[in-house]
């Protein structure tokens, strides 16, 4: 039997359903025009801010390239042209 490998990342699912709506309610209220999002998972919460920001302001979202280049362009594909999508990679020094 072997050792999983020792990764400081999940790789699999993660149990999220949905969007965050708490996170959207906050937002909405804020009247904030940028928003950043720290680990984008499937977008579903970047999506819904983009649908409150109505293709104004700023998205900003950072998480693994692999994660994140998707979700920017499935956003970007619904008309949200207000997301910059900041890729990196699971690389350890």
């Amino acid at each position: 039997m072997s050792t999983p490998p020792n990764r400081p990342y999940p790789d699999g699912d993660l149990n999220v359903g949905g969007p965050n709506e708490r996170t959207v309610e906050l937002f909405a209220a804020s009247g904030c025009r940028r928003y950043a999002e720290i680990g984008v998972y499937r977008g579903d919460t970047a999506e819904r801010i983009a649908q409150v920001l109505g293709g104004e302001g700023e998205i900003h979202l950072f998480d693994y390239a692999d994660r994140v280049e998707p979700v920017a362009a499935r956003l970007r594909a619904a008309g949200h042209g207000n997301v910059c999508a900041h890729g990196n990679s699971r690389r350890l020094l």
